[in-house]
């Protein structure tokens, strides 16, 4: 059974070594205390290959993070200065003595780096290494990556205590990583948390919905740090809100809508990465259920994504979901406002009907009985008249009631409005529109839309527009179906007058 020795026996064999044992000793700890002292995890591997180095004095040391394909998907190097780096090229992905230790964890301290078997070479420009020290990190048993050390200055190899004290900070390194991680994932989640709660504030009613899909998105690349970030409709893959750096919108749409078409027809319950050129896009669902689902898309860098883990896609589906929440909301407070001024409008149709048209037709009713009693013919002739302009009046209410009880857009008798008003600062008169009968409930929306049509071209195509005159139009929904009569009272031309 291993027991620890008494500290003076330490003691007494650090002062017997010297700068030896000693030396390693406080060198172990300086370099447990300099990858401690940091919870940045690239500041972290990057303190630990500089530990490493200077606890074994090698020239060269690297870092290789392994990938879920089990290639290295990132490599830290110190010793190499950046002209080296630039000349070297691509870093290495895990082929050789490298590969080696990614294939079977263990350590491996080698002379001479050209004699084993499973040496791969070197690139051009790359310097000469003889003496090689490989160690892997693991984090809870798991290797994250490998420690990878080279050229012992002063000796021709590493040694047996070199292995061990690097094995010994590796041990120590795994440990800081996986607290490095932890925080690094609390940082983005609470980032994520921040970007989400933005969202109830800034999707408030008036916000209206294109708005609210590029607001979604907008968050969504803030905090995600992608190239772009888009909203598109799940069925057929219109991209309804697309937010990137000003001047790069078509090449982001075209990535964007390439994207798409690779995941076209699939059902995406989760985070989805799709490679398209450069950039990898991540399409999460967006399962609104009061408006059309929706596909959030990001796009990444190719190399920045491979740095990523299934944490930051998980991330970004609970974003989506916490939006599509926000969408739903907004859409029923929306749907509230809206019913809440139908039935505003019904009401005062109501009241229209029931008193004011009531009221105007007993009243009409009595001067036309009036005047079937009185002998004075000018008298008759103003009452029957008074008669016709309460007759009016109805039907003016009437299309009034009919207006309040029809949709405020989409319907025929909206968009024959809205056409008025148009020509209203395009003509040289004031054209007038009357509609009699329940137009919009007894017209189908096609008859109906060709009829707006009709209406639009009808002053190109008549001289009123030459002339000046008084123009209007009246669509009567009879018996035998939709009728449009136009009519023209001509006076004399502008410059005439």
């Amino acid at each position: 059974m291993a027991h620890n020795p008494p500290v003076s026996n330490v003691r007494g064999q650090e002062s017997e070594t010297g700068d030896g044992l000693g030396g390693q000793v406080r060198a172990m700890l300086d370099a447990v205390m300099a990858i401690s002292s940091d919870l940045d995890l690239p500041n972290v591997l990057g303190r630990i290959v500089e530990s490493a180095v200077s606890l074994t004095h090698a020239r060269y040391g690297a870092l290789g993070v392994i990938g879920p394909e089990d290639y290295l998907v990132e490599f830290l190097t110190t010793g190499l200065t950046d002209d080296q780096r630039a000349r070297i090229g691509d870093l290495p992905h895990g082929r050789g003595i490298l590969g080696l230790l990614i294939t079977d964890p263990q350590p491996i301290r080698l002379r001479e780096l050209a004699e084993h078997p499973a040496s791969f070479g070197f690139p051009p420009h790359h310097p000469p290494m003889g003496s090689f020290l490989g160690v892997p990190v693991r984090i809870r048993g798991t290797v994250f990556g490998n420690l990878y050390l080279t050229e012992k200055v002063g000796a021709d190899e590493f040694s047996e205590t070199d292995e061990e004290l690097v094995v010994a900070l590796a041990g120590v390194a795994g440990l800081v990583i996986e607290n490095a991680r932890a925080y690094g994932y609390s940082e983005r989640r609470r980032e994520w948390l921040e970007g989400a709660a933005s969202l109830p504030e800034s999707l408030q009613v008036p916000v209206g919905g294109e708005a609210r899909l590029q607001q979604i998105a907008a968050t969504a690349r803030r905090v995600s740090r992608s190239r772009a970030t888009a909203i598109a409709d799940s069925a057929d893959g219109d991209i309804q809100a697309l937010v990137c750096d000003p001047g790069l919108e078509e090449l982001m749409r075209a990535r964007v809508a390439a994207v798409l078409a690779r995941v076209r027809g699939r059902e995406i319950a989760e985070a989805v990465d799709v490679a398209v050129d450069d950039s990898v896009g991540t399409v999460v669902p967006l399962p609104t259920q009061l408006t059309r689902a929706g596909l959030l898309v990001s796009l990444f860098d190719g190399a920045d994504l491979r740095h990523r883990d299934l944490d930051d896609r998980e991330l970004l589906r609970s974003f989506a979901d916490h939006a599509a929440l926000m969408l739903d909301r907004g859409q029923a407070m929306t749907e509230r406002e809206e019913l809440a001024v139908v039935s505003d409008r019904e009401r005062i149709a109501r009241d229209l009907h029931d008193l004011v048209i009531q009221r105007l037709f007993a009243t009409g009713m009595q001067l036309q009985a009036a005047s079937m009693r009185v002998s004075d013919a000018e008298v008759r002739v103003r009452l029957e008249r008074a008669v016709a302009d309460l007759d009016a009046t109805i039907r003016d209410v009437r299309a009034t009631i009919f207006e309040l009880q029809s949709p405020a857009t989409g319907s025929v008798r909206s968009e024959l409005r809205a056409l008025v008003r148009e020509y209203r600062s395009t003509l040289p008169f004031l054209p007038e529109l009357h509609l009699i009968g329940p137009v919009d409930t007894a017209v189908h929306p096609r008859c109906g839309r060709a009829d707006a049509a009709g209406c639009r071209d009808a002053p190109a195509r008549s001289s009123c527009a030459r002339w000046g005159a008084r123009a209007g139009a009246d669509l009567d929904r009879g018996r035998e179906g939709l009728h449009r009569r136009r009519r023209t009272r001509h006076r004399l031309p502008a410059t005439a007058r």
